[in-house]
């Protein structure tokens, strides 16, 4: 098959999935990758991997770029120039609505292909910026889940949010996000006692309620169970200033901002990590967590959204009510699981549970969705002959 991939050229969420699931495909298919910038990728030599960089304009006219009809008329030139058979679009906005743009200008030339649409949560459910109010596309994702042959989302939450909103159960799948288990198979049999870091990872965004882990981390302080322990925040964003400002004030110690890093340092850091606390408002299916758990790292998040589809809970970690004081409930769940028994249990569990996640596994998932869209559309054409 020759496929045609597009979504965010930055590692983390949906971008991830997109650059990883066209690494993976590319094995035995030849795969495009378009974005408005070059990922970053171990790949990018690979004959079977092509990435294109979208070039937009600026006009006077209009105060931003042109990105969604730009991203929209480069995929008609490639699936003409190429004969692609199938664009996989990740997150709806932009993305997928640029892709059945494409669809359509196809049409128009005689080409029916059919298009993926892979909703990744916040695409679906609407936004909110660092200031100001909500924002949802209500009737923009209604007419792309008519247009679009398929939409597949990660988690059963998604699923069934979108069904909720938007119908369609009969062109509808759920598709968990994957990792390469074999890429950590060396690096998850630290010893408990080498593991001394409590680690955050996120972009500090508002979703990701940042300051509830630090106040988390505050409270684990207060009760004595952080000794030869160290507090890591990872990544960076909107709120890291308000969590530094938080911690300076409390004084509290061995608390450390790294800011971004890469997949290899992440793994660095994991290795050496006896928890992961996530402390989302929403979450669809977070791959921070599946890493961690193939890492041997016990997690602790709040009950929302798609996590419930990652966690094991009681087995590899801990789902934590999302009311009342949430710091204190993740600080009580970590003094269960530092116990050396416990915390050995639930580690060799969580590697067992990433397995269900392999990207060979999930690859097949999203190969056989493609044939099935390709015979469709053959079969349509047949019944037009």
């Amino acid at each position: 098959m020759k496929i045609l991939i597009t979504s965010s050229p930055w590692l983390g969420g949906s971008g991830t999935v997109g650059i990883r699931l066209a690494e993976e495909l590319a094995k035995k298919h030849q795969v495009f990758f378009l974005s408005f910038d070059f990922p970053s990728s171990e790949n990018v030599g690979s004959k079977n991997l092509v990435f294109y960089s979208l070039t937009t304009f600026s006009y006077a006219l209009f105060s931003y770029p042109l990105y969604t009809e730009s991203l929209a008329e480069k995929m008609f030139d490639l699936v003409k120039k190429n004969d692609i058979d199938i664009i996989h679009a990740h997150y709806s906005l932009v993305f997928g609505t640029s892709a059945i743009l494409a669809k359509r200008f196809l049409k128009n030339q005689g080409k029916e292909i059919p298009v993926i649409v892979t909703m990744h949560g916040t695409d679906a459910m609407g936004f909110d910026p660092t200031d100001g109010e909500h924002y949802e596309f209500d009737n923009l994702n209604s007419f792309l889940v008519e247009e679009a042959d398929h939409v597949s989302t990660a988690s059963s939450y998604m699923y069934d949010f979108v069904m909720r909103k938007y119908g369609r159960e009969d062109k509808m799948s759920i598709i968990p996000n994957f990792i390469d288990t074999k890429k950590y198979e060396n690096s998850s049999s630290e010893s408990y006692e080498s593991r001394n870091l409590l680690v955050h990872i996120s972009n500090f965004r508002k979703v990701k309620r940042p300051i509830l882990v630090e106040k988390a981390f505050k409270r684990l302080y207060e009760k004595g169970e952080t000794e030869k322990l160290r507090f890591l925040f990872v990544g960076d964003g909107p709120l890291r200033e308000d969590v530094e400002n938080y911690v300076s004030e409390q004084g509290l110690p061995n608390v450390t901002f790294t800011g971004k890093k890469n997949e290899e340092e992440i793994i660095e850091i994991l290795k050496k990590s006896r928890a992961i606390f996530l402390s989302s408002e929403f979450e669809n299916f977070p791959l921070v967590l599946l890493e961690a758990m193939a890492m041997g790292v016990p997690q602790i998040a709040t009950y929302v959204g798609g996590i419930k589809d990652v966690i094991d809970d009681v087995r590899t970690g801990y789902l934590i009510d999302s009311s009342g004081d949430i710091p204190s409930k993740m600080a009580e769940a970590f003094v269960v699981l530092n116990k050396k028994n416990n915390w050995t249990k639930m580690s060799l569990a969580s590697i067992e549970r990433s397995k269900k996640f392999d990207s060979a596994l999930v690859i097949d998932k999203y190969e056989n969705l493609y044939k099935k869209e390709l015979l469709a559309v053959s079969l349509r054409k047949d019944e037009v002959i």
